[in-house]
């Protein structure tokens, strides 16, 4: 309505933004939808906090089932370090054990920190990439926003691996806490005789990370105009040079 002698009220045409829990479910349903909302409200604590409250979750289970000095021994075991470990002292041995399962305690209970960072860092660097080499133009909240939600599929990961720990015929003594879930090629594979850069290029190949990286690709392209197939492949590129890297690394320590 207006009155005489004044300008009419023009509805906005803008919808709200979705509500949070729409947007949660929609990664899934519709991941479009949530992505195109997000340079409105570029929230990106709520898929950090759901990811985090799972994550402890399976902490306090893998504690309880597993242990985290049987963890640390097990890594050990795995590890360039196994040979050396084994040449100690009894006491020693011990000794390592205990403060190896401190600092692993201390790291798996501070994985929502972790988490965040991570996200952070991976905002930061898809940030650089898609401005400065694509024009994409997104502001670092978006992006954040961006790779938390496309974060949230590691939900489907995280229950997975606390399946698989609560489950009968757990053996502690080959728990492996670096590859819990299964969703992976690697997973199948004795990680004390496969080749380490072997073994770290095909923990990559995971299907909860590939549709990670799906729904970053989506993500950018929704919110820029960089196609989705060339966001899609870039992010892809980027993961396939991290995996090089670290596999790298875990071959030569």
């Amino acid at each position: 309505m207006s009155t005489p002698g004044s300008m009419p009220v023009v509805p906005s045409e803008q919808n709200p933004p979705l509500p949070e829990i729409k947007r949660l479910v929609n990664v899934i349903s519709d991941p479009s939808a949530t992505f195109g909302d997000l340079p409105r409200a570029s929230r990106w604590w709520s898929p950090w906090l759901v990811v985090s409250a799972a994550s402890l979750i399976f902490v306090v289970l893998l504690g309880q089932r597993v242990g985290f000095e049987q963890i640390s021994a097990n890594q050990i075991a795995i590890s360039s370090r196994a040979e050396q470990f084994d040449k100690l002292p009894a006491d020693q041995r011990q000794q390592a054990l205990a403060r190896s399962a401190v600092i692993v305690r201390v790291v798996s209970y501070a994985s929502p920190i972790t988490l965040l960072i991570v996200y952070a860092i991976t905002a930061g660097i898809l940030l650089g990439v898609f401005n400065a080499g694509m024009g994409a133009q997104l502001k670092f909240p978006t992006m954040l926003a961006i790779v938390s939600y496309s974060s949230l599929v590691h939900l489907i990961g995280t229950v997975l691996a606390i399946v698989l720990l609560v489950a009968p015929g757990l053996e502690p003594d080959k728990y492996n806490v670096a590859n819990p879930s299964g969703t992976n090629i690697a997973y199948y594979l004795d990680p004390a005789t496969t080749n380490k850069f072997l073994y770290a290029l095909l923990s990559g190949v995971d299907a909860i990370v590939i549709w990670s990286i799906v729904l970053m690709g989506i993500g950018v392209a929704t919110v820029s105009k960089v196609k989705r197939p060339t966001a899609i492949v870039t992010i892809a590129a980027l993961y396939l040079g991290w995996k090089l890297l670290t596999g790298a690394m875990a071959a030569a320590f």
